[in-house]
């Protein structure tokens, strides 16, 4: 059982989180139990607890170039291998756990899967000469600014600003470009700095 939330008063909020600025809040609520997840991490995790449980194989690098399907005997039409660009592997099994990819694996397989990925805009403001000194990703919580559509966070020696309250910013899985075409990575487009800046000056009049 985790702890419960608390409401905090604006120095409750500030002994948390030392960096804000108590004087501009009315105060906060705590929710001890939120976590972050290192998303490779809890992939590779995954990927051992798989193959401890009995997968023979696992294929990194590699990408699901289409997933064939034929009529069983009662006409209905069902997955028999998935193509990857490492070679086809006969299944009549896909669990599709892509993330913003699942659509368009999906619909390899003729099946829809109602998910439309979609940008926020986030900032680095570091480094943060309070966080030289802790461990780890992340020791203080991660502020949410409801009211603005906001989010602060420590990311390791870095502070992260977060923006939900822009346009929203929809890509079609098609256009997530490919390990080797992206920039960065494939799910970390170019910044729009307009985007932005529109919502700080919405925050600010």
């Amino acid at each position: 059982m985790g702890h419960p939330a608390e409401h905090l008063t604006p120095d409750g909020v500030q002994k948390l989180v030392p960096y804000l600025d108590s004087s501009v809040i009315l105060g906060g609520g705590y929710f001890p139990t939120v976590g972050v997840v290192d998303s490779l991490r809890a992939g590779t995790l995954m990927r051992e607890k798989a193959q401890a449980a009995g997968a023979l194989t696992v294929l990194s690098g590699t990408e699901v170039l289409d997933i064939t399907t034929a009529p069983d005997s009662t006409g209905n039409e069902r997955v028999r291998s998935v193509v990857t660009s490492a070679g086809e592997i006969a299944t009549g099994n896909v669990v599709i756990c892509c993330g913003v990819w699942s659509p368009r694996v999906a619909r390899m397989a003729g099946a829809r899967l109602a998910l439309t990925p979609i940008v926020h805009q986030m900032i680095s403001v570091g480094p943060i000469a309070l966080f030289a000194g802790t461990t780890g990703e992340i020791s203080y919580p991660i502020v949410r600014d409801v009211d603005n559509g906001m989010y602060e966070r420590q990311h390791g020696g870095d502070m992260e600003v977060g923006s939900y309250a822009h346009r929203p910013i929809l890509v079609w899985p098609d256009d997530i470009p490919s390990n080797e075409a992206a920039v960065l990575s494939p799910t970390e487009l170019p910044f729009t700095a307009g985007d932005f800046d529109r919502n700080w000056s919405r925050r600010l009049s």
